[in-house]
C-alpha cells in the first residue's frame, strides 16, 4: 500500500492507495474532527496519482470546506 504524508495549507493529510483498485483515501489528520474527516478520489487505473494532483485534490477539498463548520456543505 503506498502512502503519502502531505502537508497543505498548513493542514495535515495521509493518502493512501487502495491497492486492489484506482482509488485513494484522503484522511485529514490534524482536523478538530473524531473520527477523523477526509474524502476518496478516483485515479487512473494505469497511472499513479501524482504529488501534484494529490494536493490540488487536497487544496480542492479544503476551499469546499465551510469555515464555520468545519464540514463540507
Amino acid at each position: 500500500m503506498t502512502t503519502h504524508h502531505l502537508n497543505v495549507e498548513g493542514e495535515e493529510f495521509i493518502v493512501t492507495k487502495r491497492p486492489t483498485e484506482a482509488r485513494y483515501e484522503f484522511l485529514w489528520v490534524n482536523d478538530n474532527h473524531d473520527p477523523h474527516y477526509g474524502f476518496s478520489k478516483g485515479g487512473r487505473p494505469d497511472e499513479p496519482m501524482s504529488e501534484d494532483e494529490m494536493r490540488t485534490a487536497i487544496e480542492n477539498f479544503l476551499a469546499d470546506i465551510n469555515p464555520e463548520t468545519g464540514y463540507l456543505d
